[in-house]
């Protein structure tokens, strides 16, 4: 050690010397500063000419006309490479008997504001960086602050108070990425930070910006793009503790400690004139729980009155790997929107899912216990299709398909999985998801619907839709849109219920849930503003009739106004 350092020392003199002989002179240093000076003064953005690339706009949900607007703004540009952008949604819900109770109907009004504040930097050619800072609250969210000899009067209207942090409201970093494009070879390019990674109509990987807090995700995103294939492969650290991160969460359902949780997917999409075909698979490796049916204690086995449903452990949990591969065949290729052009629109798409589940613990009437491993085997398929009658009406059709699972203390889920998609689909056809009631996902489903769509510059954009929400599978729950059962061996007691029984012993099992009606209206104002308004009515069927008996109410209804503002 000491004679190479000393070797060092030697070398070090002769090497200071050679460099100095061959140092630039202060003349040619300066010119060379002055070179690279120039150069970056006059680099402009071609964002400015051009409009916002989509990467920018992907934590707004908003209508085509405002999206356009914010998307080629430039008086919010500051000194060519940086744009300033804004954005605020206020939407007052109100939400009456959703779980179609008599006695104890679910009456909900709240009202939700997300408001955004971002800075876009395109510092040089190919080279991005966005930074986005999102509030996302429900209006009296906030605990207030407390005076030492009691409640202050003041304290609901402090805006630092002592329940600040609780998940009502959060104050956080949305978007934190960069961004290179073109790396060595055109159309390569990369994006690693905190990012939103939305994919096709987004049923499967989105944004989520319906929600108040919409989703992001912390990790790495390798991209290619040509005009004839686009290949992205990304992943995400999804929790790195017990406690889920807003707005990360929902990837690890439990509180008990856990190890880390990973999201890794990679979409495909082959482009020609008249349609794309999208090629994917997505990974989800996390920690969940292991479910349970009945216990030891005598009386309580498994399928015994009280203790014929599963139950998911918060403390025995166990890793479990997700794999779901899927293909999305559309028409719809201008930035996922009919050519301009052109009366019939189409998309088919499919999804399967394999991968290792948690276990299954059952017991029975002495004691002992079985232990089923168990994998997954879910399905969905999901067709759409629409032809414009005229240039501005669109009569739509659309069907889900999604069968659950039969035997529920079996060793297969052939429940389909949710991934981290949206609540609501992306535009064109908003609300055309599942309905903007959001009382059903994704699971167990057979939904036909109809909508027509009538856009009116003068007058806003109507959309009228019809659901019929069923269960494809009896023997499973109805499951709502989060992904959890509504599911209760008590129907006097429970909130929203389904019939299912985890030993198929249920009885009545009906199939129909509830048929949906919706309008919503969609109005732009000025440039930058828009306002919406939906209202909806719900008519359970047979499936909730039977499982409530006597605490039952058909009738359920749902609105919400909002107004948009982004630049």
């Amino acid at each position: 050690m000491r004679r190479a350092f000393a070797i060092l020392l030697l070398v070090a003199p002769l090497w200071g010397a050679s460099n100095a002989a061959n140092a630039p002179s202060p003349a040619e240093t300066a010119v060379t500063s002055a070179l690279v000076k120039s150069e970056e003064s006059a680099f402009v953005s071609p964002y400015i000419e051009k409009g916002l690339p989509a990467d920018a706009m992907r934590p707004m949900l908003i209508d085509p006309a405002v999206a356009a607007k914010v998307k080629n703004n430039r008086q919010l540009w500051v000194g060519d490479i940086m744009r300033i952008g804004l954005f605020s949604r206020p939407r007052a819900e109100f939400r009456d008997n959703l779980n179609f109770s008599s006695g104890n109907g679910q009456k909900i009004a709240r009202v939700l504001e997300t408001s955004q504040i971002w800075f876009f930097v395109n510092p040089a050619k190919d080279v991005e960086v966005k930074v986005n800072i999102q509030d996302a609250r429900t209006w009296g969210g906030d605990g207030g602050a407390k005076s030492a000899a009691g409640v202050d009067s003041r304290a609901a209207f402090f805006s630092n108070g002592d329940n600040t942090g609780a998940a009502r409201n959060a104050l956080d970093v949305r978007e934190a990425y960069l961004q290179v494009r073109n790396i060595g070879i055109s159309g390569l390019g990369v994006q690693v930070g905190r990012q939103i990674f939305a994919y096709g109509d987004q049923r499967m990987i989105g944004g989520a910006n319906w929600t108040v807090g919409g989703l992001s995700y912390d990790g790495i995103l390798i991209k290619y793009d040509n005009d004839y294939i686009s290949s992205h492969l990304f992943g995400a650290k999804a929790t790195t503790s017990s406690v889920n991160n807003v707005p990360n969460g929902g990837v690890s359902n439990t509180s008990a400690a856990q190890g880390d949780s990973y999201l890794v997917g990679w979409y495909n999409t082959i482009k020609t004139d008249f349609a794309w075909l999208d090629l994917y698979a997505i990974s989800i490796s996390q920690y969940l729980g292991v479910d349970v049916c009945g216990t030891a204690v005598a009386g309580t086995a498994c399928g015994a009155a009280g203790f014929d449903l599963l139950s998911t452990s918060a403390a025995n949990t166990q890793r479990t790997n997700l794999y779901t591969f899927g293909a999305r065949f559309t028409n719809r290729t201008d930035n996922n929107k009919l050519p301009a052009g052109k009366k019939w629109d189409y998309t088919l798409e499919a999804a399967f899912q394999t991968g290792q589940a948690s276990d299954l613990i059952t017991y029975d009437a002495t004691g002992a216990v079985t232990t089923t491993g168990r994998t997954f085997n879910g399905k969905l398929f999901f067709a759409q299709t629409g032809f414009k009658v005229l240039d501005d009406l669109r009569l739509g059709l659309q069907a889900f398909y999604s069968p659950g699972t039969e035997n529920r203390t079996g060793s297969q889920i052939n429940t389909f999985q949710t991934l981290p998609g949206p609540r609501f689909g992306g535009f064109p056809y908003l609300n055309t998801f599942n309905g903007i009631s959001e009382n059903m996902g994704m699971k167990n489903i057979f939904t036909p619907s109809v909508s027509l769509l009538y856009e009116n510059k003068k007058w806003g954009d109507f959309i009228v839709s019809y659901f019929y929400e069923s269960k494809a599978t009896t023997q499973d729950a109805w499951y709502a849109i989060s992904g959890a059962a509504n599911s209760s061996s008590n129907a006097a007691t429970s909130g929203s219920i389904s019939t299912e029984s985890a030993t198929n012993n249920g009885t009545n099992l009906g199939r129909n849930l509830y048929q949906e009606v919706d309008l919503v209206w969609m109005k732009p104002f000025a440039n930058y503003f828009s306002l919406w308004v939906g209202v909806g009515y719900l008519h359970a069927g047979d499936a909730i009739a039977n499982a409530r008996g006597a605490d039952f109410k058909a009738d359920a209804f749902m609105s919400f106004v909002q107004l948009q503002a982004a630049l």
